[in-house]
């Protein structure tokens, strides 16, 4: 830094534990006070994939996008991917999506799909949860007005060019 320039032509870099601390802006409102030091930023890219409940390896995945932002504890993820060939073995239980970025914390989080193409079943409305405590989320589903979502077979809805876009936001404990 010079002190005679006043551009800067580079970075401001934090040490480790360190960061924009704004704990002299403390408001309460309605919540508690916690910890209001501001000392992580990250944004870049992450491999999610199609994953069935009963088999130990992911069905092969083809990313057309997949970032991810984290600001401190909140971590955003965006991805569209399609599922190109069931991985070999089983392919029953529960449709997973691995590969999230950082581990969530021990509660579930939203996954919001805006849009769905080519399964094997009809599907009135296709949503998710990222796991508490995991790097993965389960996808739910509905097939009729009067039901309520629920988990989403891999088997009886997904099959190859199966596509999604989704996003989530999920907090770590990072």
């Amino acid at each position: 830094y010079n002190p005679t320039d006043t551009t800067f032509s580079r970075n401001i870099k934090m040490d480790s534990g360190y960061g924009i601390d704004f704990s002299a802006t403390s408001d309460s409102g309605n919540g508690t006070t916690g910890n209001e030091l501001f000392d992580d930023y990250e944004e870049g890219t992450w491999t999610p994939a199609f994953k069935a409940q009963n088999n130990s390896s992911n069905a092969d995945t083809q990313v057309l996008d997949a970032r991810y932002t984290k600001i401190g504890r909140h971590v955003t993820v965006i991805a569209y991917i399609k599922l190109t060939a069931h991985a070999s073995g089983t392919t029953g239980g529960v449709a997973y999506i691995t590969g999230f970025p950082f581990t969530n914390v021990s509660e579930h989080a939203p996954l919001s799909v805006g849009y769905w193409a080519n399964w094997n079943a009809n599907q009135m409305f296709v949503t998710g949860t990222v796991q508490p405590s995991d790097t993965y989320a389960v996808i739910r589903h509905n097939t009729s007005a009067a039901a309520a979502t629920q988990n989403m077979d891999y088997d009886n809805n997904l099959q190859p060019n199966s596509a999604l876009i989704f996003s989530a936001v999920y907090q770590t404990s990072q």
